[in-house]
């Protein structure tokens, strides 16, 4: 009952970037998925204005940036679409994050951020109301959804809630989040947030991530 894309960044410019990409771009049309790739995008720009090289791989405010206008075109595409899916009860928590979180986060010592959650576990600066009055999406992803080294404002879930406020931006990425841990939050806890768009961000590294997974099992 919702309208799902995947979102592909790309990290790489080498030949395993290239093969991982056509592997998603793939199934995404196997399964009849928008396919939304920054690929292009991605190359009108060096990588020390993507990302915060040399310190850190994660984009820059600048990168989330252009992931926000790329982003913001394919919701232009499902601005009319609202899901008829409800529930009678929900959980307290949708996000994967600690709730009520307002605290600053210096894992890298020059690459300190401030990170804020709602009551619900989410990435957010405020909480989900329930009826819904505003289309919602639901981002799923790891790092780069979340948003790591950057503050709310300026990841590019942030960005959109900014430059789209007539829609409501739910952010439950995590760091070290994998597609199997995106897809369990959603069955657990996620998809009671009745959203109507979901966008799952997927890395070159997310194949890893499944083949470690099986590995494991």
């Amino acid at each position: 009952n919702v309208e799902l894309a995947m979102l592909f960044i790309p990290t790489s410019s080498d030949k395993g970037g290239e093969v991982t990409h056509n592997f998603f771009k793939d199934l995404a049309g196997k399964n009849e998925l928008k396919f939304i790739d920054l690929t292009s995008e991605f190359k009108k720009y060096t990588a020390e204005q993507l990302f915060l090289i040399p310190e850190n791989g994660h984009p820059s405010r600048f990168g989330y940036s252009i992931i926000a206008n790329v982003v913001e075109e394919y919701l232009q595409e499902v601005d009319t679409y609202r899901s008829p899916k409800t529930y009678a009860e929900r959980p307290e928590l949708f996000g994967d994050l600690r709730p009520n979180a307002n605290e600053v986060m210096d894992e890298h010592s020059v690459l300190v951020y401030r990170m804020i959650t709602n009551r619900q576990g989410l990435r957010m600066n405020s909480d989900l109301e329930f009826p819904k009055k505003k289309q919602r999406i639901l981002f799923l992803g790891d790092s780069f959804t979340f948003g790591s080294y950057v503050p709310n404002e300026h990841t590019f879930v942030g960005e959109l809630t900014k430059r789209i406020p007539e829609k409501e931006m739910a952010n439950a990425g995590k760091w070290g989040f994998t597609i199997v841990d995106e897809a369990t939050l959603f069955a657990d806890r996620a998809k009671y947030m009745e959203p109507d768009i979901v966008i799952i961000q997927v890395l070159e590294n997310d194949i890893y991530g499944m083949l470690s997974t099986k590995l494991r099992a």
